[in-house]
């Protein structure tokens, strides 16, 4: 929503422009602020929303603390949320996506709630799609506690039901309010997936995640074998209700 308010002030000062019209730059300014503060303090996407990788501001949670955006590192584009360090630094903490290989810096990105789907779309049509359900009221979230979340909501904006959540997908993290497990009702597996590089973000050869088996141990894996498990377990909060046996933070 962001993203078009700033394109909105434009299209008026072009229009303007070529009618011949002597509108003041300290109008159109006005009117840009307008616009963009109107959506400026608003974590969501509505439907027929778009973020963009060329266009600021991000996509930012209430207090402004975390912020989902693109980035760019090597020869490859993430989308992902990040926490603010300073003024000018920021950390990206957690990956909805892995990597999206790009030719040139000219190529862009756009996140969009439409057509019933969260999704990613490229110079050549749509790369990925994030969830997919058959309701188009639908809203994507940023919340303050870094969970990217997607939601069906009723007509008057409240939550009806959680379509799909950044915490239950994973990178290389594991931060509050996420969970590390197994959900053997539902097949469902949290697990951290190394890195290939600093500097590439693309899966690595290890994971960390529970045994499948009821044990109540942490395996780390490499390509799938098992290359380390912790045994007695220390200092873990372990839950098991039958359906889930997880650890969280």
């Amino acid at each position: 929503m962001v993203v078009w308010c700033w394109v909105a002030g434009l299209v008026i000062w072009i229009a303007e422009v070529d009618r011949g019209y002597q509108l003041k730059s300290s109008q159109v300014s006005v009117l840009a602020l307008l616009l963009i503060l109107r959506d400026w303090s608003c974590p969501i996407l509505k439907p027929c929303g778009t973020l963009s990788s060329f266009i600021r501001p991000r996509l930012d949670s209430p207090i402004g603390r975390f912020s989902l955006d693109f980035m760019l590192l090597a020869n490859y584009i993430y989308l992902g949320v990040s926490l603010a360090l300073s003024n000018d630094m920021r950390e990206f903490i957690w990956y909805a996506i892995r990597a999206i290989p790009f030719a040139n810096y000219f190529d862009e990105f756009i996140l969009e709630n439409k057509d019933e789907a969260l999704r990613i779309r490229g110079q050549g049509g749509i790369l990925i799609t994030l969830c997919s359900f058959a309701t188009n009221n639908t809203v994507a979230t940023l919340l303050d506690f870094e969970n990217f979340i997607f939601n069906d909501v009723y007509p008057n904006g409240s939550t009806k039901r959680a379509l799909w959540q950044s915490f239950d997908h994973l990178a290389d993290m594991l931060i509050p309010g996420m969970k590390l497990g197994v959900n053997h009702k539902t097949g469902q597996n949290w697990s951290l997936t190394a890195r290939l590089t600093s500097n590439i973000l693309n899966s690595g050869a290890f994971t960390l995640e529970w045994t499948p088996n009821g044990l109540l141990e942490l395996f780390i894996k490499h390509r799938g074998v098992v290359h380390w498990k912790c045994g007695v377990l220390y200092d873990f909060n372990v839950v098991s209700n039958g359906d889930e046996v997880l650890s969280h933070v």
